[in-house]
């Protein structure tokens, strides 16, 4: 997982990317799963009133490959775009502390048909130009596609702890 940040007076913006890669296999009955997993995120937004702004889009691609016994295996690497409508509330509550909500809503079946998420991060400044952010991340999207007439649908939930190293300009 990487990720950027940039703040500029009342202009807020963000770049992140996340990989996940898992296998599975059964032997009865025989089957194999591989999945790779890439979210990347981006927004720009501009303070409407205070500390708020207005936010958001997101990348999601999969790329998946299932094995069930003796038929061909079934390969799909679908990625979408989702439009989201997001508000970020960020204040800096002391010299070193920053704080960041971050609230993400979408899909809306134009990419997939659910994208939500919800951040919460606190960004220390232990030194001029270094940094921790710590905090927390759910996101849940639900997307489909369709092969040989028979539907396939992902509908997936992740939460976790965040923790990450700053480099300040």
């Amino acid at each position: 997982m990487a990720g950027f940040i940039l703040q500029k007076e009342k202009w807020d913006g963000d770049l992140n990317f996340m990989y996940a890669g898992m296998d599975a296999s059964r032997t009865s009955p025989h089957i194999n799963l591989n999945l790779d997993g890439r979210v990347a995120g981006g927004q720009a937004g501009y303070a409407f009133y205070k500390d708020f702004y207005f936010t958001g889009v997101r990348y999601l691609g999969l790329s998946y490959s299932i094995t069930l016994g003796n038929f061909p295996t079934f390969h799909r690497s679908p990625g979408l775009t989702d439009p989201l409508l997001g508000l970020l509330w960020r204040r800096q509550i002391s010299r070193k502390w920053l704080l960041r909500v971050n609230l993400l809503g979408g899909g809306f079946g134009v990419g997939s048909n659910v994208d939500v998420s919800a951040t919460g991060l606190a960004d220390w400044q232990f030194v001029k130009h270094f940094g921790l952010t710590m905090g927390y991340g759910v996101i849940h999207f639900d997307i489909g596609d369709t092969r040989f007439r028979q539907r396939l649908t992902v509908n997936q939930t992740l939460n976790g702890p965040q923790f990450g190293f700053g480099i300040y300009f």
